[in-house]
């Protein structure tokens, strides 16, 4: 039943494919016109961008699946829930704490670790700690992370600083993610997603991504690492590349400020995001009760009824609505540019692409 419904889903989507396919190559055909006229870097580079904004609308609507992410502060049920989702146990699906974890289609069964390069490590982990400590610029290669001295209790410089837990993961970091930072970003392909897992959680700072392949995978799940502890800057890197559909955050309890902080971070996956009460008979204070849904995520059965079947009826609604907005931004932001290739008789033969207003070549 699942597996037709999100089938339906996608064909409905995809239907609009093509439409936006042959605005790409209207571009293109512009950008070929342009290239043999010896148009001026600048227009080149714009007409260029605005390719590249429609593939990824192209991209968007030729999904196989719904993407759906699933996050939350630790303790709340998330990877439960996202197991619960999928119909898998935790042996095919297990957690890997501290790094994100995708379950997607693909031609066989195996698990993929995606490591970080430095230069992501830096930016994801190393300088948000860094600048919330006061300290000085995080070391700009694996080298001088392997040599750096971070301070210790009784330093005067780890009394000055705010938040002891920062600096704790910062040695972390530094003692568990050198070998993986030395293969650069290849990756380390298994049989068995237990043991994908295991090595992650022994260097997550140091993982951008578990990949779980499957032969049949109507939701594509991103189970995220939790947040909310500390920070929202150290954790941003949470959501950082997502292309996702929708953000389930899992509420266990009381709303707490991690639980506001967690939020914050889950906003900026640049999806919509909903809540999910994990027990409980009411809703938390700081939840909306008509927007929430509510499942005990170890039931599989109250999981489909309670949160899979709302959440296809809340997307068959809101999606088509959020694709066409992202298509009508596109079309807004490159309508200068293609009023000014209109103007151009030689490149009458090349069918302009769609006006931004009335969605027919200008």
């Amino acid at each position: 039943m699942l597996d037709d419904e999100v089938a339906a889903f996608v064909a409905a989507r995809r239907a609009r494919v093509p439409g936006v396919v042959a605005e790409v190559e209207a571009w293109r055909r512009a950008e070929r016109a342009l290239t043999r006229a010896g148009a001026g870097a600048g227009v080149l580079a714009g007409v260029s961008a605005v390719i590249g904004d429609l593939r990824r609308v192209v991209a968007r609507l030729d999904r196989a699946a719904i993407a759906v992410a699933v996050g939350g502060k630790r303790g709340t049920g998330k990877s439960t829930l996202a197991r619960s989702i999928a119909g898998l146990n935790p042996a095919a699906l297990p957690a890997a704490p501290g790094a994100r974890l995708v379950l997607r289609a693909g031609p066989r069964r195996r698990a993929t670790l995606l490591p970080r390069t430095f230069a992501d490590l830096r930016a994801s982990h190393l300088r948000p700690r860094h600048l919330l400590l006061g300290l000085p610029e995080p070391p700009t290669s694996a080298a001088d992370l392997r040599a750096w001295r971070y301070p210790e209790p009784g330093d005067q410089g780890y009394l000055a600083c705010a938040h002891p837990s920062l600096l704790a993961d910062l040695r972390a970091i530094q003692a568990s993610s050198v070998d993986l930072l030395d293969r650069r970003g290849r990756p380390l392909r298994y049989d068995d997603p237990l043991d994908a897992a295991a090595a992650a959680a022994r260097a997550p700072h140091a993982v951008r991504e578990v990949l779980v392949e499957r032969e049949r995978v109507p939701i594509s799940l991103y189970d995220l690492p939790s947040t909310g502890a500390v920070t929202i800057s150290t954790d941003l890197h949470v959501v950082t590349g997502l292309d996702i559909d929708v953000v389930l955050h899992v509420v266990r309890g009381h709303w707490c400020d991690a639980d506001a902080r967690a939020a914050a971070v889950l906003r900026e996956a640049g999806a919509p995001v909903l809540v999910v009460l994990n027990g409980g008979e009411s809703a938390p204070r700081g939840v909306d009760p008509l927007t929430a849904l509510q499942a005990d995520v170890r039931d599989r059965e109250a999981v489909a009824a309670e949160v899979v079947a709302p959440l296809l009826r809340d997307l068959a609604n809101r999606i088509p609505v959020v694709d066409a907005e992202l298509l009508a931004e596109v079309r807004a932001g490159a309508e200068p540019l293609r009023v000014e290739l209109a103007e151009h008789a030689d490149l009458a033969e090349c069918g302009f692409p769609p006006s931004a207003d009335t969605g027919r070549p200008g």
